[in-house]
């Protein structure tokens, strides 16, 4: 049997080892905790920029659709995204503003 005989030179490796691993943890951890609980804000935007409402989604979830706005001689047809209206059922990765889309529905 060999036998492993301990002297400084080993406990500052096995130290400086620890220390490394450690580090290593600390920061998987914290680079986790960070982007599963990262929030984004969703916007949502009527006429002339005006901000209509405002929610902090967690990465991963799902936005919650505002109260739908009124405007005179118009129908409320959505809220859109870049161009599109915006799917609800889609998790949610980034910031977003989401614009109203309306219908001239006449006096």
């Amino acid at each position: 049997m060999k036998t492993i005989r301990f002297n400084k030179e080993n406990i500052i490796n096995i130290m400086e080892i620890t220390i490394f691993v450690t580090i290593i943890v600390i920061i998987v951890l914290t680079l986790s905790y960070y982007f599963s609980n990262k929030e984004y804000k969703v916007t949502f935007i009527t006429d002339n920029d005006k901000v209509y409402a405002t929610q902090s989604i967690k990465k991963g979830k799902k936005v919650n659709k505002p109260d739908i706005p009124k405007k005179d001689n118009y129908e409320f047809i959505g809220w859109s995204y870049e161009g599109n209206l915006y799917n609800f059922e889609e998790p949610i990765d980034n910031n977003i503003k989401l614009k109203a889309e309306w219908k001239y529905i006449g006096k």
